[in-house]
Parts: C-alpha cells; structure tokens; sequence
C-alpha cells in the first residue's frame, strides 16, 4: 500500500485495528494516576479523549492467567 502522509498511514492503522477489535487503550484514553493496586493488577485514572471523560480502568496482569481466563 502507499501512503501520501505519515498522518494517512495513523488513520488506516488506527481503523484496521478497530475492525479487527485490537485496538490499543492508548488510542481512546489518556491514563493518569494510579487509584488502587491489588494481586491482580492496577486501577488508574484515564480520560477519554474524545469528550475528557473521567473513567477507572483496570489493567491486570494476563502472564500468569491461563488462556481460558484471559479471553
């Protein structure tokens, strides 16, 4: 594929990744501070980027999770 901007290559990525449901958080949240830390994971801050909503999200740890708990 070719590509006239750098800008035109993030969009295609950006959109490929969303049909695909792999889009990273990044693409929609700005993470903040940590709220709380448990045995599985962090809860942070994160704003939505779109509209700076405020949201919890957890991130948890998948390395030690079997491939049934994950999904």
């Amino acid at each position: 594929m070719y590509f006239i901007s750098k800008d035109e290559v993030n969009q295609w990525t950006e959109k490929l990744q969303l049909a695909m449901q792999s889009a990273n958080i990044s693409h929609f949240y700005e993470l903040d501070k940590t709220l709380g830390k448990g045995q599985f994971g962090l809860v942070k801050l994160a704003y939505h980027k779109k509209n700076n909503k405020k949201v919890a999200i957890k991130q948890v740890k998948k390395r030690n999770m079997t491939h049934i708990e994950v999904f």
